[in-house]
């Protein structure tokens, strides 16, 4: 999920809303800039300067959160006939995938805003069958099936995204960011409003 989040957030504006900075595998980043001031030491004798060896970059706001659910068979159902021996069916199964993000201040601690989105997985079933006598003694039997699975990583990834785009309008409407054209802005506020309100009453 965190592979996930941080293209969500490169995607959102292009790249131009979202610096992002490695977190989840700090470790390995610090031993590479380790190795390379240990080279400069050994064939260089000295350290390596700002130029060569720029700093960390250090984050304003921290992206938390994770995969908080994963319910099976939220909805199922189905539909079949038959007649004179040959008949059809068809059978869906919902899954839901659940995920929580938090934006977290560097400075105080504090939690600006917090979102918990939802996405569906979808399976669907088709089958037909036959079963009926051709002659008196032979019986004809036949069956075909298909089923179609939607990928449970799609689902994250919608579910990623939408809570990216959750995060940002929040912090719009709670004035933590902006956008200069006020007119867009306040479109794009009463836009989300009116998702929020839909979503509540589903």
């Amino acid at each position: 999920a965190t592979s996930v989040l941080v293209k969500a957030l490169h995607d959102a504006g292009d790249r131009s809303w979202f610096k992002v900075v490695e977190r989840s595998k700090l470790n390995n980043l610090l031993k590479e800039r380790q190795i390379i001031r240990e080279m400069y030491q050994r064939h260089e004798g000295r350290a390596p300067t700002l130029e060569e060896l720029p700093s960390v970059l250090f984050a304003g706001i921290l992206f938390e959160g994770g995969v908080i659910g994963y319910d099976s068979s939220t909805k199922t159902g189905g539909a079949g006939a038959r007649y004179l021996g040959i008949g059809g069916s068809t059978k869906y199964k919902e899954d839901t995938v659940s995920i929580y993000l938090r934006a977290v201040s560097v400075k105080t601690g504090e939690v600006l805003m917090s979102v918990v989105s939802r996405n569906q997985i979808a399976s669907v079933s088709y089958q037909a069958d036959a079963f009926r006598f051709v002659s008196f003694k032979n019986l004809l039997e036949a069956e075909a099936g298909y089923t179609r699975n939607e990928p449970g990583l799609l689902a994250l990834e919608h579910a990623v995204e939408d809570g990216v785009y959750s995060l940002v309008m929040e912090g719009l409407a709670l004035g933590y960011w902006g956008i200069e054209d006020k007119q867009l802005e306040k479109q794009y506020l009463s836009q989300y409003s009116l998702e929020r309100a839909e979503r509540n009453v589903q």
